[in-house]
């Protein structure tokens, strides 16, 4: 699903800051330009695009981004892809897109892993579950309203567990689903709120499993502790916003591990932006991440914010809001937000000389 994000480009134009927690590894190429889930297959990332796309899995080297091997789904176009999973044996995709919320063709394609990785040119076929929710009885169109979009899978024994995405409550809801083929029912077992679109899931252990998503100015990441075996509880590890460049989309929408300390993650290319491969890491200190980068924080705001810059080379920030009022005038590079209305502030900073250092995004709560 694409989004675009074109207000804040025209209002803030070109912005200057780093991540602070995560490394861009490499852009991705056109042909994934839409990428919508990645996961470990063949020691090598698997992606794919979404809705309306031709049904090929891309192969892809994770340094370079350059495409291995592309893999056609011979009996299964692509009506809206958004998810990919694997066990021993299969390769998942969640052909379960829905962002009107009235389809009624929702499905699964299951792949034998041996099948794919021994494909040739004609490519591999699938099989099919297709599923209902047990609690959906109403198919009008609610497009970015419905509470049965969903872009995220994970697989559970001998289930596969769907994340929906909420567009209106910001919620996930959790559905069961046999890994059976032919029709199934998915059936609901859990819902968490952690305010975010859920764009993607992985289980990263039998007692962990991590989410990405995104809300209106950032993406972030969840890391979960399952509790009981059938994920009736499920316990908050660690939730970390996921720092990119201000000038880049924080539309999130795949991530898998890479490491012990880090998750791959891409994000979606749109007309102006292309995909790119991102690595986040999970154990970045406060400390650690100071010393890399410069940025804002806390952002979103609702009491004090402090820019993390070389005082040597600050000279002062200036502070608009929307309407390009200035606001503020400080040579302190921290100040309070407790008078400043809710809403999305532009932050300027010069060096002692007046040559301006960056442009920043800032919103109060």
């Amino acid at each position: 699903m694409r989004l675009l994000i074109s207000f804040f480009v025209l209002f803030f134009g070109v912005q200057i800051t780093f991540a602070q927690n995560t490394q861009f590894l490499t852009q991705l190429s056109d042909s994934v330009v839409e990428t919508s889930g990645i996961t470990k297959v063949n020691g090598n990332l698997l992606t794919f695009n979404d809705s309306g796309n031709s049904p090929i899995l891309y192969e892809i080297d994770s340094l370079n981004g350059s495409i291995l091997k592309e893999t056609m789904i011979s009996n299964a176009p692509n009506i809206d892809w958004e998810a990919i999973c694997t066990d021993h044996d299969f390769i998942y995709i969640g052909d379960f897109g829905n962002n009107y919320g009235n389809r009624q063709n929702l499905r699964i394609l299951k792949i034998d892993k041996q099948d794919y990785l021994s494909s040739d040119s004609l490519g591999v076929s699938a099989d099919f579950i297709y599923f209902n929710y047990q609690n959906q009885t109403d198919f009008s169109s609610q497009q970015f309203q419905t509470h049965f979009d969903a872009e995220a899978m994970i697989p559970f024994g001998n289930n596969l567990i769907i994340f929906t995405k909420n567009w209106d409550n910001k919620k996930t809801y959790l559905y069961q689903v046999p890994k059976d083929t032919g029709h199934q029912v998915a059936t609901l077992i859990d819902s968490l709120d952690f305010n975010m679109l859920v764009t993607d899931a992985h289980r990263i252990s039998d007692t962990k499993l991590i989410l990405v998503g995104y809300q209106v100015l950032y993406a972030k990441m969840v890391e979960l502790e399952i509790v009981n075996d059938d994920l009736s509880q499920i316990s908050l590890i660690k939730e970390s916003q996921i720092y990119l460049p201000n000038d880049y989309s924080f539309q999130v929408e795949s991530c898998s591990p890479r490491d012990a300390h880090s998750y791959y993650f891409t994000t979606e290319g749109n007309d102006d932006q292309p995909a790119r491969l991102f690595y986040f890491f999970k154990d970045l200190s406060t400390e650690e991440a100071a010393a890399k980068t410069v940025f804002l924080y806390p952002n979103p705001s609702n009491d004090r914010v402090v820019l993390n810059i070389d005082k040597s080379d600050f000279g002062y920030l200036k502070l608009y809001d929307a309407q390009g009022r200035m606001q503020l005038q400080t040579k302190e590079p921290k100040f309070s937000t407790n008078t400043f209305a809710s809403g999305i502030y532009k932050i300027v900073a010069f060096d002692s000389f007046g040559k301006k250092m960056g442009v920043f995004r800032l919103v109060v709560q």
